[in-house]
């Protein structure tokens, strides 16, 4: 248990680091998009009231509409062409 709460803490501190690096805050709504479900991210940032993270496969246009920002990978991007771009 305190090593999982411990790399939820490390996939968070990264996820921060790469928001302010990216010059970006989560004051604004957040939407992060996610290739799979047990991705540590969507534990790491459950509690931040800003962010939303949704899942590639049932990706919403409420949820990309009420975002001021989206992240997402690029594994998560391949995997949203070949779903919604027929490839």
């Amino acid at each position: 248990m305190f090593l999982t709460i411990l790399k939820l803490k490390i996939v968070k501190q990264k996820f921060l680091n790469l928001i302010s690096k990216a010059d970006r805050n989560l004051d604004s709504k957040t939407l992060i998009i996610l290739s799979n479900a047990n991705d540590p991210i969507q534990l790491a940032v459950r509690n931040i009231p800003t962010v939303e993270t949704v899942l590639a496969t049932s990706l919403n246009i409420k949820a990309l509409l009420r975002a001021q920002q989206i992240f997402l990978d690029e594994t998560t991007l391949n995997l949203i062409k070949e779903i919604y771009c027929n490839g």
